[in-house]
């Protein structure tokens, strides 16, 4: 215990003396944007939800959008934030020049969808365009797909098929057969006769007796820290709209739609994110399945960590105090669950464990104290043998040479001379081995290095004739 306290004060001394060790970060950046749970960090781009809300009274007519409203929030690929343009003027007032605001103006917002499968996205313009516009009311291609009322490929298939029977059987009766949406090669009624014509009964432009707009407002979800910024688009009107160009030679691309909006007014919002809100936002096409870092989901086997046991405590006790939790059975079911995971997770703690976290929550106590970081590196906590101060010295040896074969002794080189034939044997084996050239004078050669003991592989060769004659 001793030992303990003696390096946690020597680390404390180190961090005093000298805060940032030999590898610091950047305080103004980690206080401007890291403390304080992110408040100020810069928010990401990805995350954004656009809701787009179809005026009540146009629903019944665009049963297809209305019915996959969620999939077309989802299938926004980019979009631009409003932006604004406030126009001034100048005027004097007694010789002093004085600025006033004449008007404003919101600069159109730009869209961009995939291009699904199903058709949702380019069924919104197709709607639209049939909803203002008579121009696509003439003819058997309506400019809207059917009302099938399915947000899936299987009951838009059914919807076909019951469709065709029903055509069927209104065609055996007598009666006309309902639009299709299929393509027809020929010119409809209304475009085929180029004249005048008093009897003309057929619409075209604006007149389709359209009063009340398509849109009451699109809206923009700029989310982060659980929260959201919106941006509400009033009486919003589509100015164009663009599909993608088709290309043989793009075979790894996909096509895209774009729209451009202008509208009347901005409004502004804030408000927490959860399942529901913002509108269609984590209902469907969303894993629901709780993290495994949260207490629904498993939690983990800490007193004060990520769905540790305090924190499994305090969601439970927030469950019970709220009236809406016994209202609802899965909400009661799920706070059963995270009693469940917390007991398992209380079992789970060691004493080991409770020193780290202990460490640790000291540390960074002093850190917040001082104003200043116990270690080298902010926000980072460094093992220390087990919390048992620092780290253990580890001696650095000097790397080991290659063993070289020993060059042979006086007596030794008097032994392979002496010998008979030991000479000639080392010499033959220096030669096919490439360490002398072989020749008339192989064997001086070979009595010269001998004597230097600098080359190691006619030391190893000589060594082995010496063992050699030693047997």
């Amino acid at each position: 215990m001793a030992k303990f306290f003696k390096n946690f004060l020597s680390n404390v001394g180190q961090g005093l003396t000298n805060p940032k060790g030999n590898l610091g970060d950047f305080q103004h950046a980690n206080r401007l944007f890291v403390q304080s749970n992110y408040r100020l960090a810069p928010k990401q781009k990805f995350l954004y939800h656009v809701v787009f809300n179809i005026n009540p009274a146009v629903k019944a007519k665009t049963a297809f959008i209305a019915n996959n409203a969620t999939a077309l929030n989802m299938l926004v690929k980019s979009v631009d934030l409003p932006k604004f343009k406030v126009a001034t003027d100048l005027v004097f007032q007694y010789n002093r020049k004085k600025q006033i605001h004449t008007k404003v103006e919101y600069d159109p917002v730009n869209l961009a969808f995939y291009d699904d499968n199903l058709g949702v996205t380019t069924n919104l313009w197709s709607s639209y365009y049939g909803y203002y516009f008579a121009d696509s009311s003439h003819g058997p291609s309506a400019g809207s797909i059917p009302n099938v009322g399915s947000s899936n490929v299987g009951g838009l298939a059914l919807g076909g098929v019951l469709g065709a029977g029903l055509n069927l059987v209104k065609k055996f009766l007598g009666k006309p057969a309902a639009r299709t949406g299929s393509s027809d090669p020929s010119s409809p009624a209304a475009y085929k006769n180029l004249n005048y014509a008093r009897e003309n009964k057929f619409r075209y432009g604006l007149d389709n007796g359209s009063s009340v707009p398509f849109f009451t407002s699109i809206q923009i979800f700029q989310m982060g820290r659980r929260t959201y910024q919106c941006f509400t688009l009033v009486n919003p009107k589509i100015v164009s709209w663009s599909h993608d160009n088709l290309n043989y030679a793009s075979g790894n691309e996909t096509t895209q739609n774009q729209m451009s909006i202008i509208y009347e007014a901005v409004v502004y919002g804030v408000g927490a994110v959860k399942q529901g809100n913002p509108t269609g936002f984590g209902t469907e096409y969303y894993d629901q399945q709780p993290s495994p870092l949260s207490v629904l989901g498993g939690g983990s086997a800490s007193l004060f960590g990520q769905g540790g046991v305090v924190g499994g405590i305090s969601d439970i006790l927030g469950d019970l105090s709220n009236p809406e939790t016994f209202k609802d059975p899965f909400a009661l079911f799920g706070t059963l669950v995270k009693g469940a995971n917390t007991i398992s997770n209380a079992k789970k703690l060691t004493k080991e464990g409770l020193r780290q976290e202990g460490f640790g929550i000291l540390k960074d106590a002093l850190g917040a104290a001082t104003g200043i970081n116990l270690n080298g590196v902010a926000n980072t906590t460094f093992p220390k043998n087990n919390g048992r101060g620092q780290n253990q010295t580890t001696t650095a040896l000097a790397p080991k040479e290659p063993v070289k074969p020993q060059s042979l002794t006086a007596s030794q080189q008097t032994l392979v001379t002496g010998t008979p034939g030991a000479l000639n044997s080392l010499t033959t084996l220096a030669t096919t081995s490439g360490v002398v050239t072989a020749g008339a004078n192989a064997a001086s050669q070979v009595q010269a290095l001998m004597a230097s003991g600098r080359n190691p592989k006619l030391n190893a060769l000589a060594q082995k004739v010496v063992a050699e004659i030693k047997k």
